[in-house]
């Protein structure tokens, strides 16, 4: 069994004050990567191993985790979080 491990996510619903970049569009980005490696290599669990997110609760965030998990789910990859 292949399994992918991540750690400390902290995804985010606001771009902080100090980054030039856009950091929450480049965390999806890169989080829908691992989703896509996953898939392109058969690997069928991710375990996400505490803080998926960052202090601040938005409930922005949680419908867009929401459907990316989702989406992700119909095509057989699960992920499964420990709490952090």
């Amino acid at each position: 069994m292949k399994i992918i491990q991540l750690s400390d996510m902290h995804l985010i619903s606001e771009n902080p004050v100090g980054r030039i970049d856009n950091l929450v569009e480049t965390q999806w980005e890169k989080f829908n990567y691992v989703f896509e490696y996953a898939a392109e290599h058969s690997i069928y669990h991710i375990l996400q191993a505490g803080d998926l997110t960052d202090i601040k609760r938005s409930w922005i965030l949680l419908q867009q985790l929401a459907q990316l998990l989702e989406f992700w789910r119909k095509r057989k990859i699960r992920m499964y979080c420990v709490k952090g």
